[in-house]
C-alpha cells in the first residue's frame, strides 16, 4: 500500500465506523422537527378554534343583538330623518367617538366613526367611508362642544360663521358643503358622539331651528347613551 492510499483509507474507516450514527441523528433531528413543526400547528390550530368559539354568540345573545338592533338603531335613524325632512337638510348623521374597539365608553377617544346616516334625494352613502377617522383631526372644529355648550356651526357660506381651521373647511367646500353644524352627544358628561347636519345648498337654521334639533338631539342621546345590549 502507498504512502498517498492511506488518508483514502481512514476515510473510508471513518465512515464505515461513524456513517451509521450520522445517518441515524439526521433522521432524529427531521424526525423531531416535524413533530415540533406538527405541534406547533397543532396548538395554534386548537388557539384560533377557541378564540373563533369564543366570538360565536349563543341564540340569547344574538336574540338580544338583534333587539339591540331593533330598539336602538331604527329609532335613531327615525329621528335623524326627522330631522332632515323638517330642515332640508343633505345628510344628517351619527358620528361616534371610540378607542378602536368600543364605543360610548369614556370621553374624547382616539378615533371616530360615522354609525348612523340618512341622506336626501340624489345623495350618495358614505358611512363606509367614515369609520376610524383619527378625531384629532376634528379637535379645533369641536372645541365648542368639547368645552360644553350644546351645538357648534362647523362652518356656514351664507353668514360666514364656522368654528373649524382651514383644512376641514376646505375638505367640505370640495364635496361642495355649503354648511355644516354638529349638535353633542353625552354621556356620564362626556363626549361620546355628536350629530352632524350636512347641507349642500344654501340653508340657514335660525336659532329656533337649531333648539328644535337639540331637543330631537337629546332624544337621541337617549338611545344612544343606553346601556349596551349583554355580549
Amino acid at each position: 500500500m502507498g504512502v498517498q492510499d492511506i488518508p483514502y483509507m481512514e476515510t473510508i474507516t471513518l465512515l464505515d465506523k461513524y456513517g451509521p450514527w450520522f445517518l441515524f441523528t439526521a433522521i432524529a433531528i427531521i424526525f423531531f422537527a416535524s413533530v415540533l413543526y406538527i405541534l406547533v400547528k397543532s396548538i395554534n390550530r386548537y388557539i384560533e378554534f377557541k378564540f373563533n368559539e369564543a366570538q360565536k354568540k349563543t341564540p340569547q345573545q344574538l336574540k338580544k343583538l338583534i333587539a339591540h338592533e331593533l330598539n336602538i338603531n331604527a329609532p335613531v335613524n327615525e329621528l335623524l330623518d326627522t330631522i332632515r325632512l323638517k330642515y332640508e337638510a343633505s345628510r344628517v348623521v351619527v358620528m361616534q367617538y371610540h378607542n378602536g374597539g368600543y364605543t360610548n365608553s369614556g370621553s374624547h377617544k382616539s378615533k371616530i366613526s360615522m354609525t348612523h346616516e340618512v341622506v336626501g334625494q340624489w345623495v350618495g352613502h358614505i358611512a363606509k367611508d367614515m369609520q376610524d377617522i383619527p378625531s384629532a383631526i376634528f379637535t379645533h372644529a369641536n372645541s365648542r362642544l368639547l368645552a360644553w355648550e350644546d351645538m357648534t356651526i362647523i362652518y356656514n357660506t351664507i353668514t360666514g360663521d364656522g368654528n373649524s381651521d382651514e383644512g376641514v373647511v376646505a375638505t367640505y367646500r370640495s364635496v361642495w358643503y355649503t354648511s355644516v353644524y354638529a349638535f353633542a352627544i353625552r354621556k356620564h358628561w362626556c363626549l361620546v358622539a355628536k350629530i352632524v347636519v350636512w347641507y349642500l345648498s344654501e340653508y340657514r337654521l335660525e336659532e329656533e331651528d337649531l333648539n328644535d334639533i337639540l331637543v330631537t338631539t337629546k332624544q337621541i342621546e337617549t338611545l344612544i347613551t343606553l346601556n349596551d345590549y349583554e355580549k
